[in-house]
């Protein structure tokens, strides 16, 4: 991946103010029509362009940020949320997607098992933003679509922790067949299991017609 922060001669610490301003100076600097349409200028508009639509975003540069693994204190603002956990899966969703098929699923289960750390899922139960937090599980189950059954039962159970047990986070999750560690809840008098696999064959079928809708 490209260093927006190079391109643009600016650092993970850097405002948004500077940023705006080193972008600015670079675009008058490198614009085709300051060099009479010279190919090398063109690219290096483009590069700078892309770095700014990246970094000036403040959602879009706090996925970017943790993907590079910048431990950015943002200005004026408080650190990173379960929004950009959320925004972040999404980003791995539509690269899935998008992907024509060819999956590393390798590197797909390597990413998910990232963002779901135990210190980041403290860190999203510790928001309380329910909303958000649904949608993370949302999403990452959506994402998992592609994964081994070996590697889904990983992040599955990290999305169980997640739940805290909340019973109607717990019955978004799917439950693979044959997997001893799938979540269980109680209910007064009684153990419920919550095994949903219609839920979990939606969620399957939802990813393929979008993949043929892509592919094809």
């Amino acid at each position: 991946m490209k260093n927006h922060y190079k391109i643009l001669g600016v650092t993970p610490g850097s405002s948004q103010a500077e940023i705006k301003k080193a972008y600015k100076l670079l675009a008058v600097k490198h614009h085709p029509d300051k060099n009479n349409g010279d190919r090398h200028s063109e690219e290096r508009f483009k590069e700078i362009a892309e770095a700014y639509h990246i970094l000036y975003d403040e959602e879009r540069r706090e996925a970017y940020d943790f993907e590079k693994k910048y431990n950015r204190q943002k200005v004026g603002s408080q650190d990173i949320t379960s929004t950009t956990f959320l925004n972040l899966i999404r980003r791995i969703k539509d690269r899935i997607f998008h992907a024509g098929g060819h999956i590393d699923e390798n590197a797909l289960f390597k990413l998910l098992n990232e963002i779901l750390s135990d210190k980041n899922i403290e860190l999203m139960i510790k928001s309380e933003d329910l909303a958000t937090n649904s949608l993370i599980m949302d999403e990452t189950i959506v994402s998992s679509i592609f994964l081994s059954d070996s590697h889904k039962a990983i992040i599955y159970n990290k999305l169980t922790k997640l739940a805290d047990n909340n019973p109607w986070f717990l019955e978004k999750i799917p439950t693979i067949e044959g997997d001893a560690t799938a979540h269980t809840f109680n209910t007064p008098g009684k153990n419920v299991e919550t095994p949903y696999a219609a839920l979990a064959v939606f969620f399957i079928l939802l990813g393929i017609c979008i993949f043929l809708i892509v592919v094809v």
